[in-house]
């Protein structure tokens, strides 16, 4: 796990903030390409949901990449699970995964995070404890469907207004002592 850890300090110390993160949210958002690093970071769409999520003085917004085969070959010898580039957190430790969805051709990479952090597959399987799975995007916008059975909701428009607006309902329905069932119901009006 040494060399996983290795590589996230180094790509953090490499980077250029444009914008100071919130870390004082009490929703914690890990936004996810479901690429390798180098394509989600030269992905402006996700980069703007970055900054939307990272600058929300609701959330602690991390980061989580597909990772490399040698990372990806680790995790699961270890049995250890994937975790956020920051803090190197589990993503089970996190309230959202949120998914930035640019290609189709990235939905098998969905499939292999959510095995890697130790999350069901099916979001019929998941209960209370789990994340919510969450995903926008271009891609969400042209053909949700073939990755409607592991999300449990899709933000489709425009991030810049749906981010906040979603933000906003999932703080009312967060604390609220329901169902998963019943949280997803009320966060999908």
């Amino acid at each position: 796990m040494w060399l996983i850890n290795e590589r996230a300090r180094q790509r953090l110390a490499n980077e250029t903030q444009l914008f100071t993160a919130n870390g004082e949210g009490e929703i914690p958002v890990c936004l996810i390409y479901p690429n390798r690093y180098p394509v989600g970071m030269s992905n402006l769409g996700f980069q703007a949901a970055y900054k939307i999520l990272a600058q929300d003085p609701r959330c602690r917004c991390e980061r989580a990449f597909l990772p490399d085969p040698d990372e990806a070959a680790m995790l699961q010898r270890s049995g250890a699970p994937l975790t956020s580039l920051e803090s190197q957190r589990p993503l089970t430790d996190f309230d959202l995964l949120a998914f930035s969805l640019s290609f189709e051709i990235d939905y098998l990479h969905i499939l292999a995070i959510l095995a890697l952090a130790h999350v069901p597959l099916l979001a019929r399987e998941r209960e209370v404890h789990h994340p919510i799975v969450i995903a926008g995007g271009p891609a969400t916008f042209l053909n949700p469907e073939p990755v409607a059975d592991f999300i449990d909701l899709f933000l489709i428009g425009e991030g810049e207004e749906m981010i906040p607006e979603f933000l906003e309902r999932y703080a009312e329905v967060r604390l609220a002592h329901v169902s998963r069932k019943e949280k997803l119901l009320a966060l999908s009006e």
